[in-house]
């Protein structure tokens, strides 16, 4: 069983690599399948929660989070625990770029912690298309940092004739430890689940998987909030580590989201929805925004499976804050004048 395990399936030895990315390297591969957008608006109120950062102009594209230059490191998550997720979040892009000699160099021992040569290694991907991970929090332990995942795959099914394919789900963790000066794969825990035959319930509809996001990043899992952006979180524009430092400031945020609005191209369906922040800072004060996410999904069966993701935010701060009337107004116009 190549698929998703190079030449061979192991659990709970460390001679297993694991395809990634949100979105296959090759342009001809389908993209993730939407189902009916539902239009809803929710109320998310979390502890910790990262703020849009404001562009030059209303009109231009920002990442959600950003930090300021002066952000210091959130004090729930610790260097080790960042740069553990850094170098899996790596290893997936790399695989996703088809550049298997980057991802084996991700294991141990210059790639032998994969219990496999780098042809081997490589050779293991044939049948994978295209791979969702999503990362849990991370654990510090005396040996390293371990990194639970969930991950689903799209396979081609070489045993049925005409190629059909499917969706294989795997759940486990990777054992992370520094070597050389970076953390890199010391082994993985990893088992197969029963297919998955639907979108996940956190990703099935565009306003749901907005507030997966939040609560995400309520929860302190960053590695998981960052995987609600496309392509492994490359459509936030932003390394992980820089992805976590907009979390210092904030400590308490209400998003509120209006009716999706939806589209059709090139085999995936888009949603924009608009959505309104009120942010508490750590001193007490409070800060607004408005603007819009961009959300797609796969049309293209089995994509779909994979649900929605954030592919780009327009977000800008507001003069003051909105009260409930006001909320509801900008939402309307899209963040219009009130």
């Amino acid at each position: 069983m190549p698929r998703l395990f190079p030449v061979f399936v192991l659990c709970a030895v460390p001679a297993i690599a694991l395809v990634g990315l949100a979105c296959n390297s090759n342009s001809s591969a389908p993209r993730p399948t939407p189902t009916t957008v539902q239009s809803k608006t929710v109320t998310v109120t979390p502890t910790v929660v990262v703020l849009p950062s404001a562009g030059p102009s209303a009109s231009t594209v920002v990442v959600l989070p950003s930090a300021g230059p002066s952000a210091s490191r959130s004090p729930s998550t610790s260097p080790d625990q960042v740069a553990a997720m850094q170098s899996l979040i790596q290893y997936y892009q790399a695989i996703d770029a088809q550049d298997y000699t980057t991802a084996y160099g991700r294991w141990a021992n210059h790639g032998q912690a994969s219990g496999q040569t780098e042809n081997e290694f490589a050779n293991g991907f044939a049948t994978t298309v295209q791979t969702l991970v999503q990362p849990g929090k991370p654990a510090i332990q005396s040996s390293g940092v371990d990194i639970p995942v969930d991950i689903l795959s799209v396979v081609n099914n070489s045993a049925v004739q005409p190629l059909e394919q499917e969706v294989d789900r795997f759940t486990g963790t990777y054992h992370m430890k520094s070597e050389g000066g970076q953390e890199v794969i010391a082994s993985a825990d990893i088992t197969k689940q029963p297919p998955a035959t639907e979108a996940a319930a956190d990703v099935s509809d565009s306003t749901t998987t907005l507030n997966s996001y939040y609560n995400a990043i309520n929860a302190g899992e960053y590695g998981r909030a960052y995987t609600y952006w496309s392509n492994n979180g490359e459509s936030a524009s932003q390394s992980f580590p820089d992805f976590t430092l907009g979390f210092s400031r904030t400590t308490s945020v209400e998003a509120k989201f209006g009716e999706p609005s939806s589209g059709v191209a090139a085999g995936s369906v888009y949603a924009t929805v608009s959505v309104v922040v009120i942010a508490t800072q750590t001193d007490g004060s409070q800060q607004s925004y408005c603007g819009s996410y961009v959300l797609r999904r796969s049309n293209v069966s089995p994509f779909g499976i994979l649900g929605w993701r954030i592919e780009q935010a327009n977000i800008s701060p507001l003069a003051s804050i909105p009260g409930p009337g006001q909320v509801d107004n900008l939402l309307a116009k899209n963040c219009g004048s009130s």
